[in-house]
């Protein structure tokens, strides 16, 4: 009898992820690189169990995209589901979700610095010191505390706020000395942790499944929550709460059916990007998002940055999830000025 094709699949998986550990002692660049360091960094998460994760790099200076740097760089595959990316501590650090680990590269060359492995499922990151960052993670219930010249874990900071409802961490923002961070999967809450005491000190209930959080240049903090997807759950959301006296300012309720992907800031703090198939921009005062600046039709847009020093706004589209995505690249009248193929869905955006 043969076998079925998933199983064959896992196979293949599972050597992959074998042979990966195996390399990681013995790394071999296939590709040397020296980049003028003027570039934008594109996580491609790739799909899940699949190992299939890559990073991308737009060289603006020459305005041409080079993808599977770190395969090419480092002769590995970069690992499974690319969460997010920080450049910090003359590094850019990769946290791999569904991989448990974070590698640091030097974001130059795109060699190899450093791995933490000691992790569950580590998804952002949020610098505290120049030798200190937190990660949180899906489902350890902690934030963990990183060195970030060991390459090690220092520490964990409890979300155990009493409860019966594990809280894990999400975005991570840092107000004043207060780190804050969304409760995302299977949960409302925002939490507010003292830095110097790294624990929780308070905590809101927001909209259900609040995935994203930012600051403006108000220091007022935006929620993108998931709503409850059934007919009869919350809808999405879009709230704007005032960390100090914790209350809720603005909001937006998205209409049934609505699945709204993201928000970001523009450079100036002064104004709101909203995925939500098209893409929006309204100002941090406005109580609705008016009408999009970017129609979505036959897209996926996925994330999207407004990079200051050209006023360009970047936007990834994931399309099917399965084949290569897109970078799009609008200059200041939101019109297309180029398209560049990615890895598979492209999502993190650091520069």
């Amino acid at each position: 009898m043969k076998k079925s094709n998933k199983h064959i699949a896992f196979i293949l998986m599972a050597l992959l992820v074998f042979s990966t550990a195996c390399m990681e002692d013995d790394m071999q660049p296939v590709t040397a690189f020296d980049t003028s360091g003027d570039g934008v960094f594109i996580a491609c998460e790739g799909n899940f169990m699949y190992g299939n994760a890559s990073l991308s790099y737009y060289d603006k200076s020459t305005g041409n995209l080079h993808n599977q740097i770190f395969l090419k760089a480092n002769g590995i595959p970069l690992g499974d589901v690319a969460q997010s990316l920080l450049i910090h501590d003359s590094n850019l650090w990769i946290s791999l979700n569904n991989s448990g680990k974070i590698y640091a590269i030097d974001p130059q060359t795109f060699r190899h610095k450093g791995i933490i492995k000691e992790l569950v499922s580590p998804r952002y990151m949020l610098p505290i010191s120049d030798d200190e960052i937190w990660v949180s993670d899906l489902y350890a219930g902690v934030i963990h505390v990183i060195n970030t010249k060991s390459y090690k874990t220092t520490g964990e900071i409890s979300l155990n706020t009493g409860g019966q409802i594990i809280h894990n961490a999400e975005q991570m923002l840092r107000y004043n000395n207060t780190v804050i961070t969304n409760c995302w999967s299977s949960d409302n809450t925002i939490l507010f942790i003292d830095i110097n005491e790294k624990k929780v000190t308070d905590s809101i209930k927001v909209r259900y499944q609040p995935k994203k959080i930012r600051l403006d240049k108000e220091g007022k903090m935006w929620v993108l929550s998931d709503g409850q997807y059934n007919s009869d759950g919350e809808k999405p959301a879009l709230q704007r709460i005032n960390p100090e006296d914790k209350t809720v300012e603005t909001s937006i309720v998205f209409k049934s059916g609505d699945m709204p992907a993201n928000i970001r800031l523009n450079s100036e703090g002064d104004s709101l990007y909203i995925i939500n198939n098209d893409i929006y921009k309204m100002g941090i005062e406005d109580q609705q998002t008016g009408a999009p600046i970017i129609e979505g039709t036959n897209h996926n847009y996925y994330n999207l940055t407004e990079i200051p020093s050209d006023g360009f706004l970047y936007v990834t589209d994931a399309k099917n999830y399965l084949d290569p995505g897109m970078l799009y690249i609008f200059n200041q009248n939101y019109s297309a000025i180029d398209s560049l193929e990615t890895g598979i869905i492209p999502s993190y955006i650091e520069h």
